[in-house]
């Protein structure tokens, strides 16, 4: 949120110089590694990285689970996960925030029409006549 300010006096209060800003409290960092290519057991592996990769992120409770109903957080977090394991490959389809137009033809709507106005509501009519008939009958 834009409430943040730098304290740049250190004395925990917003001064008349510390204007309120909106900051980035997340950082991802790759640094290349120094050194031979790190082995695996068996010999060398082509797929293991060599870079040190670091996510740093300025919330402490960010992926608790009261805020990990904002889905935006769970996406941070699985992603920064993926990312520091070296999966870098998107999973799934990438999908757009458009809204996609309901098409509708004329014969689905009029098959819907006579479903909704008769075809469900007339056998429950004639279920009620039947039973407020057997009623009144004595059940013969």
């Amino acid at each position: 949120s834009a409430d943040c300010w730098r304290d740049v006096d250190g004395d925990l209060v917003r001064g008349k110089t510390e204007p309120r800003e909106k900051l980035n409290l997340m950082a991802a960092v790759s640094v290349p590694a120094t050194g031979p290519k790190p082995k695996a057991a068996g010999g060398p592996d082509p797929g293991r990285s060599s870079e040190g990769r670091l996510v740093v992120i300025g919330d402490g409770d960010f992926a608790s689970n009261g805020l990990m109903k904002t889905g935006g957080n769970a996406l941070v977090f699985v992603d920064s996960l993926r990312w520091l394991i070296g999966d870098d490959q998107v999973s799934g389809d990438l999908s757009s925030e458009e809204d996609v137009p309901i098409e509708h033809r004329k014969d689905d709507d009029r098959v819907w029409f006579y479903a909704t106005t008769f075809a469900v509501p007339l056998p429950l009519l004639l279920l009620g006549l039947w039973v407020g008939r057997r009623r009144r009958t004595g059940g013969r």
